[in-house]
Formats: C-alpha cells, sequence, structure tokens
C-alpha cells in the first residue's frame, strides 16, 4: 500500500506544478540523459559546444535569483529522477538552462585535498547565490577563476550569434 501512497503523492506534486515548471523538468532530464552519455564519449570541450547549441535566448540579463532558484530546482528533480549525473553534468546543464533563458550565472570548478586525495567539484552561481549546492559546500573547494578556462562556451556562441555562454 505504500506505493499507491507514493505514486499518488507524486501524482499530486506533478499536477501543482506549472507548465512552465513541467517544461523545464523535461528538458532538464532530456538534457542530463544527454550529457551523461556525451561528456565520457566526447569530453568537456566538445560536450560544451553540444550544449551552446541550446543557446537561443536573448542577451543576458542581470541576475534573476528567484527564476534561477526554479530552474535549478527543476534540474535536482531531473538529477533525481534519472539518478544519474554527477556534479559536474548536473552544473553544465544548469548553466546551459539558465543561459539560454538569459539568466546571468558561472559555472565554476573548484578543486580540493581531502584525506591524500585529490577532489574536485563543479557548481553554478548566479550573482553571489549557489544555485546547486550550499555556500559551506562549495567553500570547502578552492575554486578557479571566473569563467574557470572554459572559453570554448563563449567561442561557440558567438560563432553563431549567440548569447555568451
Amino acid at each position: 500500500m505504500d506505493w499507491w501512497k507514493l505514486l499518488s503523492r507524486k501524482c499530486r506534486t506533478w499536477s501543482q506544478l506549472s507548465c512552465w515548471e513541467k517544461t523545464l523538468f523535461w528538458q532538464a532530464l532530456a538534457l542530463l540523459v544527454a550529457v551523461r552519455g556525451l561528456l565520457p564519449l566526447l569530453g568537456l570541450k566538445a560536450t560544451a559546444r553540444w550544449l551552446s547549441c541550446w543557446l537561443t535566448a536573448p542577451p543576458i540579463q542581470t541576475v534573476d535569483e528567484t527564476g534561477a532558484r526554479a530552474i535549478a530546482r527543476q534540474c535536482q528533480l531531473a538529477a533525481r529522477y534519472t539518478r544519474t549525473g554527477n556534479c559536474l553534468q548536473r552544473s553544465l546543464v544548469l548553466h546551459c538552462l539558465l543561459r539560454s533563458r538569459g539568466i546571468e550565472s558561472e559555472l565554476r570548478l573548484g578543486v580540493r585535498r581531502a584525506s591524500a586525495q585529490f577532489q574536485a567539484h563543479a557548481w553554478v552561481e548566479s550573482g553571489d547565490a549557489v544555485l546547486n549546492d550550499t555556500p559551506e559546500a562549495v567553500s570547502a573547494y578552492a575554486a578557479f577563476g571566473s569563467r574557470p578556462g572554459i572559453s570554448w562556451f563563449r567561442t561557440a556562441a558567438k560563432d553563431r550569434g549567440l548569447a555568451q555562454f
């Protein structure tokens, strides 16, 4: 009987989402699946170029933290349902969806050394807000500079006359 309650709760939650949120969910889900397959095959640079094809938005606006958080929630929900996606995959998709809607965001990469192991992490920031992680979690990482060496996003988008990634 527990599965019936779970299913009914999920259906009720789904019905309460707006059409915009449902569209975002399906876009995030499709992009997560695609990035999961492309990233190991093509690498970060080629995957980023592929994602830049989604940039058909107006020029980047000012920071819209409410809209950015709503997009981040749908990406997180899609990642939970696919049960896939590491931080880099989720961050690439979130960054792409934000930029495609004209919301300013930065893909950040950071590293740390924990118990003699090198660890890396990716997250997305919009303004001063960390969208797909907590500020406490990302503060443990030494972040690379703004737009950490990901110039191919800007180049690929600029070649097509689109907003800079």
